[in-house]
Order: C-alpha cells, then structure tokens, then sequence
C-alpha cells in the first residue's frame, strides 16, 4: 500500500485501480533478477518489490514500472514509507493499545502490598501505594 505525502502528516491511501505487476515472464527482467537476491518465480507487485532490501526506487523507475517523481526528497520518502510500513502500522497500533490503556482508572481500594509474584512491579507498587515515581 503506497502513502502520499501531505506536508509534515503521512495519509494512507486509496487503493488505486493501477497497480505494477512484474511477471518472471518480462522481457526485461533479467536486469531486474541481477538485483535481486533470489530470481523472481512469480508474478510480484512494484510495491512488494520495493519492500526488499535490495530493491530501490529508482531500480523499479529505471525499469518502466513507473514514472518517478521529479522530486528526489519525495521518491526517498515513498521508498522509506513502503519499506518501513510493516513497522510503522505496528508501532502505530502499539500506541494506540498503550492510549486506551492509560484511561484504566485503578480502583483506589487495590491491596497492593497483598500481591505476590512477579505479577506487580517495583516502581507500580511504589507508584501507587507510596504515590510517588522512583526514577
């Protein structure tokens, strides 16, 4: 999935009606497969492609695939977000566990010094039985 750049802010985008197909059977994909660390066996999007670490933007421009951006700060930006969008998603849906899980409200009643085990840490005993941070 390509995202679109809009000032500072990532948008995820549409999904388009065209997408890039590379067939094993291309006239060109030899110059593709010297790039490649294994030849491709099956027929692969321009965005899964991009995805290898091998594979950059201006090898899949060169190529024909697409026509690049003028902008080489863009072209950048584009290959970053395809190969790190795995990673992003995941930290993205991290924080957002982490957001709902700050709005748990502990009941002010909880026996702390009655838990046992590794159940309760340190600093969350300290925390909320003492009411104070230990840095």
């Amino acid at each position: 999935m390509k995202k679109e750049l809009a000032g500072n802010r990532i948008i995820k985008p549409r999904l388009h009606r065209h997408v890039a197909w590379i067939r094993p059977s291309d006239p060109t994909i030899e110059q593709l497969n010297s790039i490649l660390t294994s030849p491709l066996s099956k027929e692969t999007s321009a965005h899964d492609l991009l995805k290898r670490p091998e594979i950059h933007y201006h090898d899949l421009v060169e190529r024909g695939e697409f026509l690049g951006h003028k902008d080489p700060s863009v072209s950048s930006q584009v290959e970053i977000l395809v190969k790190y969008s795995g990673y992003i998603d995941r930290q993205t849906d991290e924080i957002k566990k982490l957001k709902k899980n700050e709005q748990v409200k502990l009941p002010t009643t909880i026996d702390y010094q009655s838990i046992v085990g590794p159940q309760i840490s340190t600093y969350t005993f300290q925390r909320h039985l003492l009411g104070f941070c230990v840095i």
